[in-house]
């Protein structure tokens, strides 16, 4: 499972090589044996909306797989039949073991007693199949006001669902915004025809990271951190990563806050958010840029050194710019982060002026 141009699911079907009626988009096969793909039709700038997608299924959770493959074949069998055919277009990895439970289990009575005919087990095997390869993770557990738990859930996309993998990808993506939507915005500038690719898993050693893809997703990784010649862009790359997951877990430990100091805190946030300003992971950048100014403001009200309230200024600014390619400006994280941005200015006007010398008669 996968962890200005909005589409429901009669504007994003189109023949395979042609640009996706109203979008940045066009499916079409690449050149690194990884089957289809996503291609940009027009150079895309940094933050700009590439994906607005509402998905096409969806599922929640299940402890037992035969609860979990009643959902997901009932959840198919209420698509429109065009649905239906857009969903069997996405590719599943028919993994031996897999196939065969799952020949096993829908050749038994169904819940409601039917008996399946082999064609109909081939075509729901394939159904529950293309849905473990390509549903993304919607939403976490949480409780109802009554105890009970909601659970997990994940949807299939017809476009997003066909997005490749990249150690380096050229696209972010959240599900958490818009309920039952995938919004895929730029991470960098894009070039017309460049292949669009988001990242299937989080940052880790290069032998972790290929490990994980043969796991969980059965292809050996061909993107230009893994492969490419560029030698320079790798190391970069994986210097990058490599720091930025390590102080990212430091600062995640428990206790971090208290324990590290606000020196050794400030130096280590600072660190963190150059590594993700290189690395354009500008989620991450908004909430370690807004952390660092809130070390920086603790300083400025302990010593009243104008140049930490300068600074908080400085970086608060910093996770508005990354937080606005994220959410948009009008997102309440983003407008919250400008409200905190104005106070921080009116502080530091305030210090300026008590600062002042007084004015000579």
């Amino acid at each position: 499972m996968k962890r200005h141009y909005e589409m429901d699911n009669d504007g994003v079907r189109s023949r395979i090589g042609e640009p996706i009626a109203g979008s940045s988009v066009r499916v079409g096969p690449t050149t690194s044996n990884k089957g289809l793909g996503c291609f940009a039709t027009h150079d895309i700038s940094t933050g700009e909306r590439v994906i607005v997608e509402r998905h096409i299924m969806w599922s929640r959770e299940h402890d037992d797989i035969y609860d979990t493959l009643n959902e997901h074949l009932r959840h198919f069998n209420e698509l429109s039949n065009e649905d239906q055919q857009t969903y069997l277009e996405l590719y599943p990895l028919l993994r031996p073991e897999s196939v065969t439970e799952l020949h096993q289990i829908l050749g038994g009575s169904l819940s409601d007693g039917t008996q399946l005919t082999p064609e109909e087990i081939d075509r729901y095997a394939r159904v529950e199949l293309i849905y473990r390869s390509n549903a993304f993770e919607i939403g976490e557990p949480s409780l109802n006001d009554d105890g009970k738990i909601n659970r997990r859930c994940s949807a299939v996309f017809p476009i997003a669902s066909r997005l490749n993998h990249s150690c380096r990808p050229n696209l972010f993506y959240t599900t958490e915004m818009l309920p039952g939507f995938i919004i895929c915005t730029a991470a960098r500038d894009i070039k017309k025809g460049e292949e669009l690719t988001i990242s299937y898993l989080p940052y880790n050693t290069p032998e972790r990271r290929r490990a994980w893809l043969r796991a969980d997703d059965g292809f050996h990784c061909q993107c230009e951190i893994c492969v490419g010649n560029d030698t320079v862009l790798k190391d970069e790359f994986e210097e990058d990563a490599a720091e930025a997951n390590r102080l990212e877990r430091l600062l995640a430990a428990d206790g971090t806050w208290l324990t590290r100091g606000p020196d050794a805190l400030m130096e280590d946030l600072i660190h963190l958010r150059d590594a993700l300003t290189e690395l354009s992971w500008h989620e991450n950048l908004f909430f370690v840029a807004s952390d660092l100014s809130v070390v920086y403001e603790s300083n400025y009200i302990r010593s009243r050194k104008e140049e930490f309230i300068r600074n908080a200024v400085r970086s608060q600014e910093i996770a508005i710019t990354s937080g606005a390619v994220v959410w948009r400006h009008n997102e309440r994280l983003v407008a919250n982060a400008v409200d905190r941005l104005q106070r921080l200015k009116t502080t530091l006007r305030g210090h300026i002026r008590e600062g002042k010398p007084p004015r000579l008669a």
